[in-house]
């Protein structure tokens, strides 16, 4: 596979590949800040983008996983769904952002992890809908020394790019998945 970025830090490796996005932890310490603090609507937002901050406990087992994606990448439209078909549309993506996260951030199978969905939501602001979601993060191993995958292009092929921050008490690293 050819690399197409490289970020690397005193704490942390990246490696984007196409459709794909690969998270290094080796040398990330353990002891971690508190979680991401909520994030507010972007204005304006670009459709095709979403946002994604990982944040990690001290124990380096728990934290939470915060996702912010305009509501046409992920339910097709954002203006306000009357019909019932459209709301039928909104409950299936909503659905989907709280079922299927697993399989948008992928962390290595021997940590054991599990993204709890703590609130999955639609927030309109005028014209603009987004989609924002909160998981709790529990893994039964530290994730030091662990890899991480995401996945979200087959989840939702409307997701063109995610940048994607992790926030710990000694560095905070960042990247941009693209399709």
């Amino acid at each position: 596979e050819s690399v197409n970025g490289l970020l690397r830090g005193p704490v942390s490796f990246w490696y984007l590949a196409p459709m794909r996005f690969l998270l290094l932890l080796a040398l990330l310490p353990v002891a971690v800040a508190q979680p991401a603090a909520k994030t507010k609507t972007r204005k304006p937002h670009t459709h095709g983008t979403a946002k994604l901050d990982v944040a990690l406990e001290a124990d380096g087992k728990t934290g939470t996983v915060q996702l912010e994606a305009p509501a046409q990448s992920i339910v097709g439209f954002e203006y306000q769904a009357k019909s019932a078909f459209d709301k039928k549309k909104v409950d299936i993506g909503l659905a989907t952002v709280r079922n299927r996260m697993h399989e948008m951030v992928m962390f290595a199978p021997g940590k054991q992890c599990r993204l709890t969905p703590k609130n999955v939501e639609l927030h309109r602001d005028g014209t603009h809908s987004e989609v924002h979601g909160e998981f709790a993060l529990s893994c039964a191993q530290p994730l030091g020394g662990s890899e991480v995958r995401f996945g979200f292009t087959k989840v939702f092929p409307g997701l063109e790019a995610v940048a994607v921050q992790l926030i710990s008490d000694k560095q905070q690293s960042a990247e941009t998945v693209k399709k």
